[in-house]
């Protein structure tokens, strides 16, 4: 997210220092996260049988989900039956549970509520949650600021014991129910859906996915960085404008063979041959014995002697 947008949300604040500051801690750990497709909407308004609620932030992302975050700039911690900040926002909460109800006839997306105290540290809140153990239920929820100050920390705000990830049309009805018309308009995101997931590609993904010309390329990348999803859509997207490419696709193993099969529709799989790489050798008539490789060999044994020399000049 740019400064200027930045800046544009920060005027919705009307200068509360403490909902700025949280504000931009929720872009800084998204930023580092390499995501740019949310919806974060300060002072989110809604009408009830009341008159109207007010929602200090509102986060609504595709997979982490529906995030209402109250903010409370106080000096010190003091709960009361009459002036709850966790009440409030579970009451938020269960309000647009009941809109999301209303319109889908079920709860298509995880909702989660949130209140941070940057005023107040860590130590303080431990004292008053000991000295009011009626209050230790919320202490989930809430987050303080050393919280704020440390991203690692941070990441414990998005934590969810049931997630539910919407699929594109349930995200973009709900984006429409949530979102002012022109905060949509601004929005340039780009799903992939794979069953019933939205997956949103960064930039870099969507170089890779789409600036491929031909050659070898290495693509490298933790674990849930996208890698299969790019190969995936890069092999579907080939074959819309070139139905007579072939390709053969060699995974780890052969449960990750059999997942990638279902990625692809029949007509497509006319043209992709998947295997697992031992499934591949046996199918070229790859000699094991001859590099020392039988039955009792172990399958971490395997890859090892597959990547000494004698093993290559066999392929």
């Amino acid at each position: 997210m740019n400064k200027k947008i930045l800046q544009t949300l920060k005027k919705f604040l009307k200068g509360n220092k403490g909902e700025e500051e949280v504000l931009e801690s929720i872009i800084e750990i998204l930023r580092k996260n390499g995501d740019d497709n949310y919806y974060l909407i300060p002072k989110a308004t809604f009408k009830d049988l009341n008159g109207s609620i007010e929602i200090d932030l509102l986060l609504l992302h595709p997979i982490f989900g529906l995030y209402i975050i109250e903010v409370k700039n106080w000096e010190k911690l003091e709960i009361t039956q009459e002036n709850n900040p966790f009440a409030q926002a579970n009451h938020y909460q269960d309000f647009l549970l009941s809109i999301l109800k209303d319109e889908f006839k079920k709860v298509p997306i995880n909702v989660e509520y949130r209140v941070v105290f940057p005023k107040i540290s860590k130590q303080q809140a431990e004292e008053f949650f000991k000295q009011n153990p009626y209050y230790k239920n919320y202490e989930n929820h809430a987050f303080f600021k050393e919280d704020l100050q440390e991203s690692n920390i941070f990441k414990r705000f998005f934590n969810s014991t049931n997630p539910i990830i919407p699929n594109k049309k349930e995200f973009t009805q709900i984006a429409k129910i949530l979102v002012p018309t022109d905060k949509l308009k601004e929005k340039k995101v780009i799903p992939i859906i794979t069953k019933d997931e939205i997956i949103f590609f960064d930039q870099k993904q969507l170089s890779i996915l789409n600036g491929y010309t031909g050659g070898f390329r290495i693509i490298r990348g933790v674990a849930g960085t996208g890698k299969t999803v790019i190969l995936t859509n890069f092999v579907s997207n080939r074959l819309k404008d070139h139905d007579d490419e072939k390709f053969l696709i060699l995974c780890f193993n052969k449960k990750l063979a059999n997942d990638l099969k279902t990625s692809f529709s029949k007509e497509q799989r006319k043209n992709i041959e998947i295997h697992s790489v031992f499934e591949f050798l046996k199918i070229i008539g790859f000699n094991f014995e001859k590099v020392g490789i039988n039955l009792q060999t172990s399958f971490e044994d395997r890859y090892k002697i597959f990547e000494s020399t004698p093993a290559l000049k066999g392929i």
